[in-house]
């Protein structure tokens, strides 16, 4: 029984903090950093951080296929890999570069 006792004054002392900290507002900032927080400053701020993060990986992935097509040795599985790589990084490279023009458009069609 005094255990019983022991455990719930315990949890009524975590519980006392908890409830004088819950009468102070909570203030959640925007991750994004937009302060407007329309719909297009939104998915501007999107597209930025994947082209930030697309652009260097699809230099990582050009330099990777160089590596490959130096190092196949005529090795006819080898070069066709280089070249998926190739063709491959410069599609999704593509991507990115022509889902931001593709927002303005849609953007400019809806007066965003």
């Amino acid at each position: 029984m005094s255990i019983v006792l022991f455990v719930a004054a315990f949890l009524m002392s975590l519980a006392t903090p908890m409830m004088t900290r819950a009468q102070t507002p909570i203030q959640i900032n925007n991750p994004l950093g937009s302060t407007s927080g329309t719909v297009g400053d939104i998915v501007d701020k999107i597209l930025e951080f994947l082209l930030q993060v697309g652009v260097p990986i699809a230099v990582l992935m050009y330099v990777w296929a160089g590596f490959l097509f130096l190092t196949s040795g005529g090795n006819e599985k080898k070069v066709n890999t280089a070249k998926q790589a190739v063709i491959w990084t410069s599609v999704g490279l593509a991507v990115l570069i022509i889902s931001n023009g593709l927002v303005e458009v849609v953007k400019s069609i809806l007066v965003i």
